[in-house]
């Protein structure tokens, strides 16, 4: 089991710090009713929607920046669509996707958020392989935590590495950590540590911004950022992001047969 004790409250967040300022809840660059991060018209998928930071974060802040999705409530104007299925079966995604193109025959978004706790430990050895598998290797996008949760995101990152080279001008793929949320899948570890949690609507409203206005974050097609990162500060070292291929995973070494030609 992992050994927290000790480590500060803010250590989350300041131990994978990238930008000098850094967020714990919405501001204003990325208020997701300001209309240069309007989505009036788009339609978005959001994948585990019904609860944790699905619910409380990402889609209504997708609402209220207009899109048709879902929670009326929060923004009457916008068409809503609700649908149950288990994203760890094929079949019941593509019954489910089929359901989804045929009421909306465009999807401008797709957020990847579902994901689950199989296990407390943070030893592969200990995870159970059927559960480890099935939600590692066969749905990356659901998350074991812990032992399996490094290595899913890895996984996940290395995809929206592959997803942005291969749809390199028509796709925004972005891999976006949303730090450390009160829900109901933070294995107990984490919550004994007693470490500052972000607010729900943070995660939202940086996604909002990420696709409100592809011109603007193109250059982060591809990599993966930290929603407590602040956005201005990234588009102010794009340059510097761009040129030196930071916010990726690559393999670092010296290859071919030249360098033994001496």
């Amino acid at each position: 089991m992992a050994n927290f004790a000790g480590l500060p409250k803010d250590w989350i967040v300041t131990s994978g710090q990238f930008t000098r300022n850094t967020f714990t809840d919405f501001y204003p660059a990325v208020d997701p009713t300001k209309s240069e991060n309007s989505l009036t018209g788009k339609t978005v998928v959001v994948t585990g929607a019904s609860r944790g930071l699905g619910a409380y974060g990402i889609a209504p802040a997708f609402v209220k920046a207009g899109v048709k999705a879902q929670l009326k409530k929060i923004n009457t104007s916008v068409g809503t669509f609700t649908l149950a299925a288990d994203i760890s079966c094929k079949d019941a995604v593509t019954v489910a996707w089929t359901t989804i193109h045929t009421r909306y025959p465009r999807i401008d978004i797709l957020v990847k958020n579902a994901g689950v706790e199989s296990s407390d430990s943070d030893k592969t050895h200990e995870q159970d392989p059927d559960v480890f598998f099935k939600y590692f290797l066969q749905r990356m996008g659901r998350i074991p935590f812990l032992a399996a949760y490094a290595n899913s995101k890895a996984a996940i990152i290395q995809y929206t590495t592959a997803v942005a080279a291969s749809y390199p001008s028509t796709v925004l793929a972005i891999a976006v950590n949303p730090g450390l949320n009160d829900t109901e899948i933070i294995p107990a570890s984490l919550r004994q540590a007693n470490f500052n949690f972000n607010e729900p609507a943070l995660t939202g409203a940086t996604m909002v911004w990420l696709v409100a206005d592809p011109g603007r974050s193109f250059f982060l097609s591809g990599r993966v950022l930290t929603v407590e990162w602040d956005v201005e500060e990234l588009i102010a070292r794009k340059e510097e992001i761009t040129k030196q291929n930071l916010l990726t995973m690559s393999l670092h070494a010296t290859l071919g047969a030249e360098q033994f030609a001496r």
